[in-house]
């Protein structure tokens, strides 16, 4: 008997009325992230609204769905989630295994989870199976009994325990009419056409996951990938073949490449006969591999946050803010410190950039394998922390590349400053694209850092060779100079 419903969206477009009508529901829990949503309602559907605010049984939290399911000490008989498909990161949070085993947690032992996402009445394409059966694979991972319903959209039903989901046609029909409702699209014509035999072992045969079929993750949304595939395979072959591509290309083969690219530019730097040329290049190759890694960094913390604690607009601005704040502070000490010995220091913060990375994904192992309100509670003050640093070590580094870049150099030259502030933006530019769109949702957090790692060790050593070679004339004292990282 369903007494309590949680609605994760959609709860304004009718699902609501539909859930009330439920003689025995006693409570409705409806979260919705967006207050325009709600401000919309009001204004164009009044009746509704009015309806909605004057029944007691119906709550609504303006809130996010992840974290109100992480910390609502309620059980639920039915959890609904009414979102769009994961399209993207944000979305996809609703569509992993640790995202079911938060509901799971808070159904109670005749529980039911429901969701539904975009299928085909007839033919399920390459780039579909593959996306559905990675849903699947990860719905399965948590919940015993799961049934998938076909047709058009196709909606998935999961179970704490085995014989708690209707096992056919007849079933559901029975239950049906034993509520007495009035259903306007749901018939017993309906029902029948949808739950065939042959349709929904059909369906099951083919998204039935595979060896190769990956598990979808917090900080492994391989679905949004996924679907972006799909979406793109609509359209255009060529977009079909880039997406199988890119995802069929091994690990080790990038990471290799991702050392090799950087060692190369250092290596053919060694062959400029001026030293001071080589390091120009040094600097050079250390500026768009800090930029690399920098918003690679901010990437990773944004997206993280927002698995752990929820899209919540204000914690994610502080985040935000305490990055660039990280950046101005760091800008600040690097122009203060002496004008000596700027190749060494080079060398160091390069290296504590490079191990940044491999810092970040200790800390979301560690938020992984946490549960509770501690977790919420850490986050909060966890990821400003590690945003402010970060910034700090990329602030920290302009200043320094800066002065090595155009040291001894005619005051005329100096107006190249852009070129090096170009490689910055370039290697961050290269690291939005690939993070966002191949690195984070083929290859999960962890890989993706140490790819970012491996960028940026590699000039790090360079600069490490350049300074046990380095010249008494090229420690020296430097006029101070004004080489700051221009603001983005």
């Amino acid at each position: 008997m369903t007494r309590s419903l949680l609605l994760i969206g959609g709860g304004v477009n009718g699902s609501i009325v539909e859930a009330v009508r439920h003689p025995a529901l006693e409570r409705v829990d409806y979260v919705e992230l967006d207050p325009a949503i709600l401000e919309l309602a009001r204004e164009y559907f009044p009746d509704e609204w009015r309806m909605l605010q004057a029944d007691p049984r119906v709550r609504v939290h303006v809130t996010d769905g992840r974290l109100f399911v992480k910390t609502t000490p309620s059980a639920f008989d039915v959890v609904i989630v009414n979102l769009p498909e994961p399209q993207n990161a944000q979305l996809n949070r609703f569509y992993t295994t640790e995202f079911f085993r938060e509901v799971w947690s808070r159904l109670t032992p005749t529980g039911v989870l429901s969701f539904q996402l975009r299928s085909s009445e007839d033919y399920i394409s390459p780039e579909l199976a593959q996306y559905l059966r990675t849903i699947h694979k990860s719905l399965r991972a948590v919940f015993p009994d799961v049934t998938v319903i076909p047709g058009e959209t196709v909606h998935f039903f999961a179970a704490r325990h085995t014989g708690i989901l209707a096992s056919g046609a007849a079933e559901l029909l029975a239950r049906l009419r034993a509520r007495n409702l009035r259903t306007s699209y749901v018939s017993e014509y309906f029902i029948p056409f949808r739950m065939m035999p042959d349709r929904m072992l059909d369906l099951e045969t083919q998204i039935r996951p595979v060896p190769s079929t990956p598990t979808n993750r917090d900080f492994v949304p391989v679905a949004y990938y996924f679907d972006v595939a799909l979406w793109g395979s609509q359209f255009n072959q060529f977009y079909r073949r880039l997406f199988r591509g890119l995802a069929g290309i091994p690990f080790g083969s990038l990471l290799v490449a991702a050392g090799m690219l950087p060692a190369a530019l250092a290596i053919s730097g060694r062959f400029v006969k001026d030293r001071r040329r080589r390091l120009q290049v040094a600097a050079g190759a250390c500026t768009a591999a800090t930029g690399f890694t920098m918003i690679g960094l901010e990437i990773l913390l944004l997206l993280a946050f927002q698995a752990v604690f929820g899209y919540v607009y204000q914690q994610l601005a502080i985040v935000i803010a305490a990055f660039m704040a990280g950046m101005a502070l760091g800008s600040w000490l690097s122009l203060r410190r002496p004008a000596t010995g700027d190749m060494r220091v080079l060398a160091m913060i390069q290296m504590l950039v490079a191990a940044a990375p491999l810092v970040l994904l200790g800390l979301f192992a560690a938020m992984e394998r946490a549960t509770g309100s501690l977790v919420l509670v850490a986050s909060r003050a966890v990821f400003p922390g590690a945003a402010l640093v970060s910034g700090l070590l990329g602030g920290f580094e302009f200043p320094l590349a800066s002065r090595i870049s155009f040291r001894g150099t005619e005051p005329s030259a100096k107006t190249r400053l852009g070129s090096l502030y170009a490689l910055d933006l370039a290697g961050s530019c290269l690291a939005a694209i690939l993070f966002s769109t191949w690195f984070v949702p083929v290859f999960g957090f962890f890989r993706t850092a140490l790819l970012s790692a491996t960028v940026s060790m590699v000039p790090a050593i360079t600069a490490i060779l350049l300074v046990c070679g380095a010249d008494p004339e090229e420690e020296a004292p430097q006029p101070a100079g004004a080489h700051q990282r221009p603001a983005r």
